[in-house]
């Protein structure tokens, strides 16, 4: 499962990297850390509220990432 889980953040990270962050490794696991915990979280408390919770925290760190690297043009 762990194997999994790690891919997933490697894919973030490649997208990230696309991009133009300055640290796609560090936001691919913060987004996955997320992913995962807003998962969690909403079966716990079979709750549809903590997806648009996640998503609006998932948009901060892009915003912020992306203010520090600059993204790139192709």
């Amino acid at each position: 499962m762990s194997t999994r889980r790690e891919g997933f953040a490697r894919r973030l990270a490649a997208i990230a990297r696309q991009a133009g962050v300055a640290d796609p490794d560090i936001l691919g696991e913060q987004l996955a850390l997320l992913f995962d915990g807003a998962a969690a979280r909403g079966t716990a408390l079979n709750s549809g509220h903590t997806r648009a919770c996640a998503r609006s925290i998932a948009e901060s760190l892009v915003d912020a990432a992306l203010a520090d690297g600059g993204a790139t043009s192709p």
